[in-house]
C-alpha cells in the first residue's frame, strides 16, 4: 500500500466564509521556510522515536513475526468463506466449509504467540521511509488486515471448541492491535486501525450474546475497560498529513525545473497522471501550469501556505468533542468545496494541486467517531455480561451498571449524552445516535449494539453464505438464467 492524500478537497476557513488565496506577502512572514523546518523536524523526530524503542518492545516487530507465520492463503473458495462470510457468521460455521476447520487450526502461532506479544506492548512503530511522504510505501497495512482477520477466525475456531476466554483473549489482541496503527500517525494507517478495531467488535458480541462464563465476561469487561482513552485520534493523523504528507508534494512540486519538471514529477506520483489526463474527457479545463518558473513557485507557495493555515485551524477544532464541534467542522469543509471546485473550474493549476493531496476530513473526523462508539458500546455491553454472569440477570438500565463504572458509564460521542439501553428478549441493547440517518438505514448495526441483534446478523451472514453455495449453484449443466 503506498501512501497520499485521501482524495477529496479541503481547505476550511477560519470563518464559515472562504476566503481567497492570499499571496505569501499576506502570509505569516516566512511562512514557506516555516513550513519546511516543521517539515524537518517531525521526520527527524519519528526516526528518533523509532530508533528509541528498546528491542523486544516494538509491537510491530512482533506483528511482523507474526505475519511470517501465517500459512499461505487456501484455494479460493476456501479463502473467500474464511476472510469474509466466517468473520460474520457465527463459529458453528466453521464445520460446514469444508477445511475451514483445519486451516484455523494452523493459525495458532501467528495468532497466540506473535500477535499477542505484539498486542502486550504498549509502543509500535514500523520501519517506514517518513521522508518519502506521500510516496511513502506502507505494505504492513494490508498485512494486518489479513493478520486480523485470520485472529478473528481462530477466536471463532477456539469458540467452537468451546474456549470462550482464550476467544475473547484473542478478540482483545485484535483490537489491541488496531489501536497499535494508530501510532503510525498517518490518515491511513488511522483508518486501517479502525478497520482492524471493527473486525473484533461483531465477534466479540457475538461472544457475550452466547453467554458466557464469569471468567470469559470479566476478562472483556476488564480488557474493554482498560484499552488506552487517547484513542482513534483523527485531529493528529490530520496534523501529521498536513506536515509530512502534502508538506512532502509541496517540496517536490516547488522545487521542479519549470513547467516540464512540475509535469514529470505530477505523472510520477501514484494517481497525479490520470489526474493530468481525464480533465479533457469530463469536460473540465485542463490544468493550466504557468510557462514561468517564478509564477509556478509563487502559485504553489500561496496555495500550500493558504491550505496549511486553514489545516491548523482545523485541527485545533477537531481536538475538541465531536458532539461540540463535529458538526462545525462538516459545514466549513462544504464551503470551503465551493470554493475550491470554482477555482478549479478556471483551470487554476495549484487548485486542482491541492485537491489532489488534501484529504476529505470531516469523514475521517465521523469514521474515528463511530469507532469510539462501538468500543464503548461494547464496554457497556461486556460490563452487563459480566453482570449477569455474577448475578444471574441483565441490568435493566444504566444505573444498574454504574457502580461497574467509578468514573461514570460510557457517553455516546456523538451527542455527548447516555446511549440508550435496554433488554431485548432478554438481552442487553445499546444504540446511540445516528450521524448520518441514511448510514443507519442500511446498516442500523453501525450504531446497535445489541446481542439479540448480533445472533440475527450472524445467522443471516450464514444462511446467505448457504444460499450462495449451495450445491445446485456448483451444477455444471444448471442453466445460468434459473440461476437469478
Amino acid at each position: 500500500m503506498r501512501l497520499r492524500g485521501l482524495t477529496g478537497v479541503f481547505l476550511v476557513a477560519v470563518a464559515i466564509c472562504v476566503l481567497p488565496l492570499p499571496s505569501l506577502a499576506g502570509e505569516e512572514p516566512g511562512a514557506a521556510s516555516r513550513l519546511d523546518r516543521e517539515y524537518d523536524e517531525t521526520v527527524a523526530r519519528l526516526i528518533a522515536e523509532r530508533e528509541a524503542i528498546p528491542e523486544g518492545e516494538n509491537a510491530a516487530d512482533h506483528y511482523s513475526r507474526a505475519f511470517e507465520a501465517l500459512p499461505p492463503k487456501p484455494h479460493n473458495d476456501l479463502d473467500m468463506f474464511l476472510s469474509c462470510w466466517a468473520l460474520s457468521a457465527m463459529p458453528e460455521a466453521l464445520r460446514e466449509s469444508p477445511g475451514a476447520v483445519d486451516e484455523a487450526r494452523k493459525y495458532r502461532e501467528a495468532v497466540t504467540v506473535h500477535l499477542r506479544r505484539g498486542a502486550s506492548q504498549k509502543r509500535c512503530m514500523f520501519d517506514l521511509k517518513w521522508s518519502e511522504g506521500a510516496g511513502m510505501v506502507m505494505p504492513h497495512l494490508a498485512k494486518c488486515r489479513d493478520l486480523a482477520r485470520r485472529a478473528v477466525v481462530y477466536g471463532k475456531f477456539l469458540e467452537l471448541e468451546g474456549k470462550s476466554a482464550e476467544a475473547a483473549r484473542v478478540y482483545l489482541d485484535v483490537i489491541r492491535m488496531g489501536l497499535h496503527l494508530e501510532q503510525d500517525p498517518t490518515l491511513i494507517s488511522v483508518l486501517v486501525g479502525v478497520a482492524v478495531v471493527g473486525m473484533a467488535g461483531g465477534p466479540v458480541e457475538g461472544l457475550l450474546a452466547r453467554k458466557p462464563d464469569a471468567e470469559a465476561a470479566r476478562l472483556v469487561f476488564e480488557g474493554l475497560r482498560d484499552l488506552p482513552r487517547d484513542r482513534f485520534d483523527a485531529a493528529r493523523a490530520i496534523n501529521f498529513e498536513r506536515i509530512v504528507v502534502v508538506g512532502g508534494v509541496r517540496r517536490q512540486v516547488v522545487g521542479a525545473d519549470g513547467k516540464k519538471g512540475v509535469t514529470e514529477i505530477l505523472k510520477s506520483l501514484e494517481g497525479f497522471d490520470a489526474f493530468l489526463g481525464e480533465d479533457a474527457k469530463a469536460g473540465r479545463k485542463p490544468w493550466r501550469i504557468p510557462e514561468d518558473p517564478a509564477e509556478i513557485r509563487r502559485e504553489i507557495k500561496d496555495a500550500f501556505v493558504t491550505y496549511d493555515a486553514q489545516t491548523r485551524q482545523i485541527v485545533r477544532l477537531m481536538r475538541r468533542p465531536y458532539h461540540e464541534r463535529g458538526r462545525d467542522v462538516a459545514e466549513l469543509e462544504r464551503a470551503a468545496m465551493s470554493y475550491w471546485e470554482r477555482q478549479i473550474a478556471e483551470g487554476r493549476f495549484a487548485a486542482r494541486l491541492v485537491n489532489c493531496v488534501a484529504g476529505n476530513f470531516s469523514i475521517v473526523q465521523v469514521r474515528t467517531v463511530r469507532a469510539e462508539a462501538q468500543l464503548r458500546g461494547l464496554e457497556i455491553l461486556a460490563a452487563a455480561s459480566l453482570a449477569k454472569a455474577e448475578g444471574g440477570a441483565y441490568p435493566k438500565d444504566l444505573a444498574g451498571l454504574a457502580r461497574r463504572f467509578p468514573d461514570g458509564v460510557p457517553d455516546d460521542p456523538v451527542t455527548g449524552k447516555p446511549f440508550t439501553y435496554w433488554l431485548a428478549e432478554g438481552l442487553p441493547a445499546i444504540q446511540g445516535e445516528a450521524d448520518d440517518p441514511e448510514l443507519k438505514r442500511k446498516r442500523p448495526e453501525a450504531y446497535h449494539f445489541g446481542l439479540v441483534y448480533r445472533l440475527a446478523l450472524e445467522k443471516d451472514a450464514l444462511d446467505r453464505w448457504r444460499a450462495e453455495n449451495a450445491p445446485e449453484r456448483a451444477r455444471p449443466d444448471l442453466d445460468p438464467a434459473e440461476i437469478w
